[in-house]
């Protein structure tokens, strides 16, 4: 187990303290009587139980046990004037005090393989496959082939970048073109689960690209969309497409998958079968399901430690503890979230969701040239990652450059346009909107946000916030007994508090008005 505190990490497995990542040198005895000290932390350790703990029972003098504690206090920054972390409870023993959170545990690279010796990671038997089979040309004439093969291509290749999901190569795939197979037996030749298939029609300057997702097992349809557009450049209008289909893709795969994990029997279960029931509960968006999935990711580590998403799953959970947790260990879980999501991105550098978790974890710390640097290589890693491209647009409207922030807004509603999280993303263009004196268009997108399903309190606060700023008193009173049944005692106090993460007080003032105006009491 990992205990994280402040800027520190006392690993008990390799028995190692670490400050940013850098090893802290310790005597064994002054390690032991930290961890002990550390996971303890609840409670008050009396001066006998530490000598039956460090010194198995043997009588030392008094000198002895402060030398220890002076080098335990040291080797944390602490001393014993200020007692920031370890606290001398006189005549009883000793407390430590700063807020402590659990992680899972680093897990060391495995060494590697000689040549031959395993399969390519893109073979493992439990990860979801795809195959995109070549989409049809529907017009009027055979010299939109290649429009249909370039879509076809720009799609595999998206979804290809996807760690999570095995992509079969383009070349099997255009194998079945201009051939009639049935999709049980397509499946079986490419070795997949499921077949994304999809046709293009043409006409004048319109283009329609109709796709479905299929069960390659029995051949049901899963999902499908349409998408039109009018022709312009062709290059980007295949990219845009591409995107499109890829981003909506993913979350519609990820929640079949969700289906099939939470029906197999605990015996049965794979690291990623309990990364993928931690991911469901994550966002049902409730307290037990944030509890639930931090136990279902810590034990996807356990099963599987290389699984990177199972750590990224765990540093999202402590980022949603920044927002919805105590604020009195928010500075120790946005640690957590920090060390967790490297921990993640160390795993497989590949994935882009450990550097979303990274980037928002720096977002949340006002860390924003590192939070935009991570976020970026998320969304070069994967240009249809929805999420990414929100989470950009929130650190953009929290270090005050809104104007900068609703593009990525509006890229996440065509990637996703029925994503669990788009409450979240009106949410933040509301703010967004409120920040640039826009109330028009930021009541409009406050209104849409509570209108989705699992909305917290904050798109209601936003709404009376800014219904007060415009002057519509009984409007925004109208709506506070919404807001205090999703946060009963709501208070000036509450809302100054939910903005930790932002750089701009003009903005928070302004804010803060418009809820004073609506009746929100101080405190």
């Amino acid at each position: 187990m990992n205990y994280i505190f402040g800027d520190f990490e006392l690993d008990t497995r390799v028995l190692e303290l670490r400050r940013a990542g850098e090893p802290v040198p310790l005597e064994p005895q002054v390690f032991d009587l930290l961890r002990y000290l550390v996971q303890h932390s609840e409670r008050a350790i009396t001066k006998d139980e530490i000598y039956e703990e460090i010194w198995n029972g043997r009588i030392v003098s008094e000198s002895a046990l402060s030398s220890r504690i002076k080098s335990a206090r040291q080797a944390i920054g602490d001393n014993g004037r200020e007692q920031r972390m370890i606290k001398t409870l006189h005549g009883r023993g000793f407390r430590f005090i700063a807020a402590v959170v659990n992680a899972a545990p680093v897990v060391e690279p495995e060494p590697a393989a000689a040549p031959g010796d395993v399969e390519d990671d893109d073979n493992i038997v439990d990860r979801p496959s795809i195959a995109v089979l070549p989409f049809r040309n529907l017009s009027d004439g055979p010299d939109q082939d290649y429009l249909a093969d370039g879509i076809t291509d720009e799609i595999t290749l998206l979804l290809s970048r996807l760690r999570w999901l095995r992509v079969i190569a383009r070349d099997s795939s255009f194998v079945f073109k201009n051939q009639v197979e049935e999709s049980q037996q397509v499946g079986r030749s490419l070795g997949v689960r499921y077949l994304l298939a999809g046709s293009i029609r043409r006409a004048d300057a319109q283009l329609r690209v109709s796709v479905q997702l299929i069960n390659a097992a029995d051949g049901t349809q899963i999902w499908s969309e349409h998408y039109d557009r009018e022709m312009a450049n062709i290059f980007q209008l295949q990219d845009e497409i591409a995107q499109a289909i890829a981003g909506t893709l993913e979350p519609e795969l990820a929640g079949v998958e969700e289906a099939l994990a939470s029906r197999k029997a605990p015996e049965n279960m794979t690291g990623w079968d309990y990364y993928l029931r931690g991911r469901a509960q994550l966002f049902n968006f409730t307290e037990k399901g944030q509890v639930e999935a931090e136990r279902l990711f810590a034990r996807a580590v356990a099963v599987d430690p290389g699984l990177a998403r199972a750590h990224a799953g765990l540093a999202y959970v402590y980022i949603q503890d920044a927002f919805y947790g105590d604020p009195r260990q928010r500075t120790a879980v946005l640690q957590a979230a920090l060390a967790t999501a490297r921990r993640a991105v160390a795993a497989d550098t590949r994935d882009a969701l450990g550097h979303f978790t990274l980037g928002r974890a720096h977002s949340l710390r006002r860390e924003t040239a590192e939070a935009e640097a991570a976020l970026q290589t998320a969304l070069n890693i994967n240009p249809s990652f929805a999420q990414a491209h929100f989470a950009q647009g929130f650190t953009l409207v929290s270090s005050r450059r809104p104007a900068e922030a609703i593009p990525y807004f509006e890229q996440f509603s065509v990637l996703s346009p029925w994503d669990p999280h788009s409450w979240t993303n009106h949410h933040m263009r509301a703010m967004a909107h409120f920040w640039l004196d826009d109330l028009a268009a930021a009541e409009d997108y406050a209104r849409r946000s509570v209108g989705q399903p699992n909305v917290t309190r904050w798109p209601f606060a936003t709404l009376v916030a800014v219904l007060g700023a415009s002057g519509q008193i009984d409007a925004a009173q109208a709506v506070l007994p919404r807001l205090y049944e999703r946060r009963p005692g709501y208070s000036i106090a509450v809302a100054r508090d939910d903005f930790f993460f932002l750089d701009d007080t003009e903005n928070q003032e302004r804010y803060l008005a418009g809820l004073r105006a609506a009746g929100v009491p101080e405190t």
